[in-house]
């Protein structure tokens, strides 16, 4: 199919038969239904990363050189991570064991960690690389998840209710760690109680598996191809998004109304079909290749920019975390331990305050009125404002105040662009690629600015020096969100 200019992609005319209204109506509880258990699933989540996040603070930030440490620990994830990444890809052609695989170890080893700072082991460094493994990974699994049930159009409805749970399991981990370092109590505590969280986030997806109705069938789960290839594959696509949607009603004769063009016209999968591949939790065609999702993240230009934006935006947020953490020590704390905890704690509380409400009232709006560069330009513009704040000498408590409404936006506003970036790709894409891009492409964010950071202090480069570096990722980072969006919008 040709393209009305270089690189753009144009979707298949489609003939769609309107559905009986009773068959839309169960579509419609049926994804109300799904949303609100993925709220809660996500929920917990944060609940339990939150409480989690809050206690390695004390815990690393505590040693002389912990601000450092930080930014170093972004290069030991890495590492990490390239033992974990080809394992998801070997083990996500089933949801079911990838899921249930993947969280099983994190929550074991969380009890390790427990165990740990019960007797006074040193875990500070090993469980902040641990942590960030464990939040790229969960949360990249659960959007994964998501995607894979909900069609492009539901889940721009969907995911910013979703969003609404994410940013309130943020606000009651963060209030619930500052109130339990104000009582003094032990880091073990703190992550016993998460690892509880855990466990209860691991039972929800067992429940939500087994309903599961919206297993697409796609015919080989590529994502959208250059050339020729590229536009098969949006047929693809467009087809799979359909079926998906025609699912959710539980109805074959649905299905069997959606016809395409002649030059790409494909039955719809049998009801045998469907029902085996939701018992297994598999698709024909599925690869388990280790680095596939990496494979396809360098094939694919749109999701080359996905993975780029993903860069940028980790860079940024991690030298911002270092500058933060050094003022913290230097200026606000004096490096007392429990000093440190309350003061995240009471940051990250009203953060998630400020994340919650912008979730609530702004996100809806901004996804239906301006669609994915409205949710995601809004955080480079406060980071340059952020960082330039410090470049420019002015007060340390202005920065902070700046930091903490740019964490807002990203636990809000990105958090539901980041995931409809996901929405026109394929179910491989939204498992393997997706997972490589929240976990390697992002810690490569954190490597570049854990090399910035040592390349920085070596060179005596100061607070001043590290905001214009942050001001200028800022910069390229609101040009690449343009482009972004107006690829997304021509991929509609």
């Amino acid at each position: 199919m040709p393209s009305s200019s270089p690189g753009a992609i144009r979707a298949p005319t489609l003939s769609v038969a309107p559905l009986s209204t009773t068959s839309a109506a169960r579509g419609l509880a049926g994804e109300r239904g799904a949303t609100a258990l993925l709220a809660l699933s996500v929920f917990v989540l944060l609940f339990a990363y939150y409480l989690l996040k809050t206690a390695r603070e004390p815990l690393i930030l505590a040693h002389p050189q912990g601000p450092e440490l930080k930014a170093y620990a972004g290069g030991a994830q890495a590492l990490a991570l390239l033992v974990l990444v080809p394992l998801v890809d070997r083990l996500a052609a089933v949801t079911s064991r990838l899921l249930y695989g993947v969280l099983g170890f994190f929550l074991a080893t969380l009890l390790l960690f427990a165990l740990g700072a019960a007797l006074g082991w040193p875990i500070g460094f090993a469980f902040y690389v641990w942590l960030g493994v464990l939040n790229v990974s969960a949360v990249a699994l659960f959007w994964g998840f998501a995607n894979e049930r909900f069609s492009r159009a539901a889940g721009e409805r969907a995911f910013p209710a979703i969003g609404v749970g994410m940013t309130a399991g943020g606000f009651a981990g963060s209030f619930l760690a500052a109130r339990l370092f104000d009582a003094s109590e032990s880091p073990a505590l703190v992550l016993l109680v998460a690892a509880a969280l855990l466990a209860l986030h691991l039972a929800l997806y067992a429940a939500l598996l087994p309903r599961d109705p919206s297993r697409s069938v796609s015919r080989g789960g590529a994502p959208l191809r250059h050339g020729k290839a590229r536009d098969s594959g949006t047929r693809d696509s467009a087809h799979e998004s359909i079926v998906r949607e025609s699912l959710t009603s539980d109805s074959r004769s649905a299905c069997e109304r959606v016809t395409v063009d002649s030059t790409d016209r494909e039955e719809c999968p049998s009801a045998s079909k469907i029902r085996d591949s939701r018992a297994a939790g598999t698709l024909s065609g599925e690869s388990s290749r280790p680095f596939e999702g990496a494979r396809l993240l360098l094939r694919d230009s749109y999701l080359r920019g996905v993975a780029f934006l993903l860069v940028l935006l980790n860079l940024a947020s991690t030298t911002g975390e270092y500058v933060l953490g050094r003022r913290v020590v230097d200026e606000l704390t004096g490096g007392d331990a429990a000093a440190i905890g309350a003061f995240y704690g009471d940051f990250y509380f009203g953060v998630n305050v400020a994340a919650l409400a912008l979730q609530l009232l702004v996100a809806p709006h901004v996804v239906r009125r301006f669609g994915l560069a409205g949710a995601l330009l809004a955080m480079p513009l406060l980071a340059a404002l952020s960082f330039g704040s410090l470049a420019l000498g002015l007060p340390t408590l202005l920065f902070v105040w700046l930091q903490g409404a740019t964490k807002s936006t990203d636990y809000s506003l990105v958090n539901t662009g980041r995931a409809l970036l996901w929405l026109p790709t394929s179910r491989t894409a939204k498992y393997a690629a997706k997972h490589t891009a929240d976990t390697l492409v992002v810690r490569l964010g954190d490597l570049l600015s854990a090399g910035l950071v040592f390349v920085g202090t070596s060179l005596s480069l100061g607070i001043a020096g590290f905001s214009a570096i942050g001001v200028g990722v800022a910069l390229v980072w609101l040009v690449v969100v343009v482009r972004l969006g107006r690829r997304y919008r021509a991929m509609g």
